[in-house]
């Protein structure tokens, strides 16, 4: 299992939408601070948070921060734009479990066209309140394989067995159809956007983000616990929240340890003059694993051949990147 250390994601192509209609503000005070309240939760800016590439421990916490963060800031919903080819099974678990009790309704979105959402990127986007998908786009091949090497039959079939009860549980909740979502698992049946759309898999089929928030302004939606709200989208504008250009340090179980205490890794500076620090010692690494001033200088990560243990990525997961390890 990865757990991550440290990531920073960055926030950009903000897009305006229509300006909100002036209105009179009643006298009485407690009407106003009603009204301010739902002005303020109106205001709210609708986040598009981007899922592309390989679902990994990174990413998975990416997009789990960015719902809490729509979550605290009274959002709308959430645009979840899906374009994977699929990932690991804990980092999957991890934003289904926050799809499921986040309190902000979550519409997954495969697109733009030419975009894909297989395996991993199928159950996220079959646990979502709401899923849409652009003209062009696929999803579904969601057979669990491991990462290294090859599951006997009796250890696959369980393991089938396990993610095809999985599935069900939650497309059932969902209103979806069951039995086609669970053939993607256990025959690993792919779909493009108007088969998922006839076979009750998804909701909408629409060609961006505009168009998707521009379908589902009004439309109710029955959450994961049935409750039923009505998503307003107002004037608001969207977001997109993306994962790259940032640098991460991802560990393997437990944290690197510096002559026998935990270290935790952070960034220091801008993206122009980055330096890498553990919290541990305050010492300064480089981009080779070794520890170039403070307590720990001298110290280095050996390298290792396998995306195991400890790596450090400049841009998004890349299977190439060196790899280290205590």
């Amino acid at each position: 299992m990865l757990d991550w250390l440290v990531f920073a994601g960055h926030l950009h192509e903000v897009c305006p939408a229509a300006p909100f209609r002036r209105r009179s503000v009643p006298e009485t005070a407690a009407f106003a601070f009603g009204l301010a309240l739902l002005s303020a939760s109106a205001r709210a800016d609708v986040p598009v948070v981007e899922l592309v590439g390989v679902v990994h421990a990174i990413s998975a916490s990416h997009v789990v921060s960015a719902i809490e963060r729509a979550d605290a800031a009274g959002a709308p919903l959430v645009v979840l734009r899906l374009d994977t080819p699929g990932g690991l099974e804990t980092s999957m678990r991890e934003i289904i479990d926050e799809l499921l009790r986040c309190k902000t309704p979550v519409v997954a979105f495969v697109g733009p066209s030419g975009a894909q959402s297989y395996s991993a990127g199928f159950l996220i986007a079959i646990s979502a309140d709401v899923v849409a998908m652009a003209p062009g786009t696929s999803t579904g091949a969601a057979h669990p394989v491991f990462a290294v090497g090859q599951m006997d039959e009796v250890m696959s079939k369980k393991v089938t067995s396990a993610m095809a009860a999985y599935i069900r549980s939650k497309a059932e909740r969902r209103h979806r159809n069951v039995e086609l979502a669970e053939s993607a698992v256990v025959d690993s049946r792919s779909f493009t956007e108007k088969e998922a759309l006839d076979g009750h898999l998804i909701d909408l089929v629409v060609k961006d983000v505009p168009d998707l928030l521009a379908a589902l302004d009004g439309r109710e939606v029955t959450r994961f616990d049935g409750t039923k709200v009505t998503l307003q989208k107002g004037g608001q504008a969207y977001v997109t929240q993306s994962l790259g250009g940032a640098f991460t340090v991802i560990v393997n179980g437990n944290m690197f340890r510096i002559d026998g205490k935990d270290a935790e890794f952070f960034l220091q500076g801008d993206t122009k003059d980055w330096t890498l620090i553990d919290a541990t010692t305050a010492s300064q690494w480089n981009f080779q694993g070794c520890a170039t001033s403070g307590p720990a200088q001298g110290k280095c990560l050996a390298r290792i051949p396998a995306l195991k243990d400890y790596w450090f990525d400049w841009r998004n997961y890349n299977p190439k990147t060196t790899v280290y390890k205590k």
